[in-house]
C-alpha cells in the first residue's frame, strides 16, 4: 500500500544563477508534522539531503494536512544531474531539471 506521506521530489537548477533548488512535496493523514529537507554533513559533491518527518506531541486531527518543504544549496562552477535523498522508505535519486540550452 503506498504511503501518502511520502513525498514527491524535484530539484532545479535554474531559479537562480548557482543555486539547486530541491522541493518535497506530501500529504499527511494528520495535523501536527513537521517536515524539513536536511543536508548530511558529508563531504561529498553534490551534496546529499535527509528528508525528516517530526511525528507530533500530544493529540492530533485526522485531517489531510499538505507540505511543501524546500532546501537549497550554491554549486557556481557544476551542473549537478542528481541529488539523492535520504527518507524513511529508503531514498532516492532525484534528476536535477536544468536550464533551456544545457546538455
Amino acid at each position: 500500500m503506498d504511503d501518502p506521506a511520502k513525498p514527491t521530489y524535484t530539484a532545479s537548477q535554474w531559479a537562480a544563477p548557482g543555486s539547486v533548488d530541491i522541493r518535497a512535496k506530501g500529504k499527511e493523514r494528520t495535523s501536527g508534522y513537521a517536515h524539513r529537507l536536511v543536508q548530511l554533513p558529508l563531504d561529498v559533491s553534490p551534496p546529499r539531503f535527509r528528508f525528516e518527518r517530526i511525528a507530533p506531541k500530544g493529540a492530533t486531527r485526522d485531517v489531510v494536512t499538505p507540505y511543501d518543504v524546500t532546501a537549497s544549496f550554491f554549486a557556481p562552477a557544476l551542473v549537478i544531474r542528481k541529488i539523492h535523498i535520504e527518507d524513511a522508505w529508503g531514498g532516492e535519486d532525484v534528476l536535477v531539471m536544468l536550464p533551456p540550452g544545457n546538455p
